[in-house]
């Protein structure tokens, strides 16, 4: 979809397919507890609103954590797999971890060197 770019698309959809009842419980009736499935979902849509400015099109292959962590490569001789998408890993002063996101590729900052998203504080994930 990323390639043909059609309006009328959205990964939203997915939900609809996959989920039977308005609760979104139990997709195609698989128990689904961690709710990887609704994740990934999300994760496509969010993706999708910021397709042009995060350059996903570049990308051939991907890995998705069901955290939320979503890695690509560009090329299948890539050694290092780029992440596109993140939540902060950082630990904010007196309350715990940050858990912030979603960070993403062309809207935060990428580590030169790592390759991993930073959030405004320089936390790499």
């Amino acid at each position: 979809m990323l390639r043909t770019n059609r309006r009328d698309y959205s990964p939203q959809q997915y939900i609809e397919l996959l989920y039977t009842n308005y609760r979104h419980e139990h997709p195609l009736k698989i128990y689904d507890p961690l709710n990887l499935i609704q994740s990934f979902c999300k994760t496509l849509q969010e993706l999708w609103e910021v397709r042009h400015t995060s350059n996903l099109i570049s990308f051939q292959l991907f890995k998705f954590n069901g955290r939320g962590l979503l890695q690509g490569k560009r090329d299948k001789a890539d050694t290092d797999w780029t992440t596109i998408m993140a939540y902060c890993g950082g630990r904010i002063e007196k309350k715990g971890k940050c858990g912030y996101r979603p960070l993403v590729i062309g809207k935060h900052k990428t580590c030169y060197a790592c390759g991993k998203l930073i959030d405004l504080l320089g936390n790499r994930n």
